[in-house]
């Protein structure tokens, strides 16, 4: 690899998108998600680390299974903006995390600690976790069928 071609790769990863509903909101706390959204805290040094940019890459084009599953992405970075009013390392603490190494964690609707890995994780093993889920079942049995395009 030429070191040019490098330097396209860093830039590429450092502007992916995160799925709909993924910033947060520096006014909301994680409590105010409880009920109506599942949530991915996600733990890092800061945007530069190489797992949180792996983890954001595999998630990029996974909107439709994020909204579905009322999933909520929220960085939580040891340096950088905050992504809701809890303190990254508040809320590291009360899940007992790191809060400056890379981690994952799942947290369902009804506030538990649901899933965590500290490696970065595919939305196919987060959607087999979450349609698993009591509460995910309900909602599956509850919804619309979805109609065939013409």
């Amino acid at each position: 690899m030429t070191f040019p071609t490098l330097v396209i790769i860093v830039a590429a990863s450092a502007s992916l998108p995160l799925p709909i509903r993924a910033q947060g909101s520096p006014d909301k706390s994680l409590s105010s998600y409880r009920d109506s959204n599942r949530v991915l805290l996600v733990f890092a040094a800061s945007e530069r680390d190489a797992s949180y940019r792996q983890q954001l890459g595999l998630w990029q084009n996974e909107k439709a299974g994020f909204e579905d599953r009322q999933l909520v992405v929220l960085p939580m970075l040891k340096a950088g903006k905050p992504s809701t009013s809890d303190a990254p390392g508040t809320l590291a603490k009360r899940f007992g995390a790191d809060g400056a190494s890379f981690e994952v964690i799942l947290i369902g609707k009804d506030g538990h600690d649901a899933y965590r890995s500290n490696t970065p994780v595919t939305a196919e093993v987060l959607y087999r976790r979450i349609d698993a889920m009591p509460m995910r079942r309900e909602e599956l049995k509850h919804q619309k069928p979805k109609q065939a395009q013409p």
